[in-house]
Parts: C-alpha cells; structure tokens; sequence
C-alpha cells in the first residue's frame, strides 16, 4: 500500500521502537535515560504482571467474539514483530485482526485510566508499519483495559501517522545528539515516576 507521508527515499538506518514512540510522547527523559544514558531501572509490579499475564491474556481473547470489534470474521494475529526500513520504525504489535478489506491493530494495556495521546500515537505508528507489512488499509485501532477487557477505538488517521513520524525523528536526533531532553510539561507524571531521582531539576 502506498504511504503518502514523507519519508526519505533511501529510509532510515536507525529504527525507531513504536514503544519509544509512546515513552517519548509521556515524557522524553524516559526514552534517554533508557538509551542514551542508562541508569538502573528497578523492576515494577507492572512490568512483571505484564510478563505474566500475556498467555492468559491471549487464551482469554480467544474465547471473545470479533463482533466486539465490529468484524462479523477475520484472523488473530498475536506478537506480530514489524519492522520498516523506509519508516525507519520498529515494534512488536499486541494483536493483528485480519480480514481480506483490513488489519485492526489492538493493544493491551493493564490499566483503566483513560487513553491517552501517546497511546494514540503508539497505535497510530503500528498502522504504518501494518499497512506496509500486511498490505491491507488500516483505518483504526483498538486499546483494550485489562483485567475488564473494555474497548476503545482509536483513529489511525495522516494527522496521528505524521505525528509518530516526527517523533520518531525526534528520538533519532536525540540519540545523533547524545543530549537530554527537556522533561515532559505535565509534572503530575513525575511524582511516581522511577527516573525522578536523576531530573534534578524537576522539583
């Protein structure tokens, strides 16, 4: 499928992780402190629920119906690894629905606070790199809460693709610059933030 977003003709020689993308988008000290710099980075209760959690998670939506997702059929893709040159992108996609007029992109996210624009932007970029490995449309996304399993649409439309891209090349400058961000504007997300202790001058 054609992409009618600007990208260099030669492509990219560093890929961009989607998860990047969505970290970047929180809060850009997260991703350099991450890559750039790394620091130790304790172990959360999330990031081990989430490891465990991931079978079960797929047996369960096995036993959902598609219809929940507006599809009367189609296939369950679970992990797919996507990567793109070109987009300069990389990233593991939670789930693919697949029809022959389609591909839905899902992701679980263990929380029920509401959805928020990096997530958006998380699946706005796996639409690009679905469309281009899959070749079927992409025309929106899904989120869905664990443990309740409730669904949200989201829009894959130009202005959240355009916006993952800049972001992305954002990260690359960071990481051509080896320079620290600015940390992110919404200070609420510093207070239990596990990078806090190395932002001295977030107060």
């Amino acid at each position: 499928m054609e992409n009618t977003l600007a990208v260099p003709p030669g492509g990219h020689s560093v890929l961009v992780r989607v998860t990047d993308i969505r970290q970047y988008a929180y809060c850009p000290r997260v991703v350099y402190y991450t890559m750039v710099v790394p620091v130790p980075r304790p172990v959360t209760f999330k990031m081990e629920y989430g490891v465990d959690a991931q079978q079960h998670v797929e047996a369960l939506e096995m036993r959902r119906k598609l219809r929940r997702y507006g599809l009367h059929s189609g296939e369950r893709h679970f992990r797919v690894d996507l990567e793109s040159p070109r987009l300069g992108l990389s990233g593991q996609v939670d789930l693919v629905l697949l029809t022959p007029d389609e591909a839905v992109p899902v992701e679980f996210k263990h929380t029920e606070r509401p959805v928020s624009k990096n997530h958006r932007l998380q699946v706005a970029a796996y639409a690009l790199l679905i469309e281009e490995r899959m070749e079927r449309p992409v025309r929106r996304g899904f989120i869905c809460r664990l443990p309740s399993g409730r669904l949200q649409q989201l829009a894959c439309g130009p202005v959240e693709r355009q916006q993952a891209l800049e972001i992305a090349a954002s990260v690359r400058a960071m990481l051509h610059t080896q320079s620290r961000p600015g940390p992110t504007g919404v200070r609420a997300r510093c207070t239990d933030c596990e990078f806090r202790r190395y932002c001295a001058d977030v107060e």
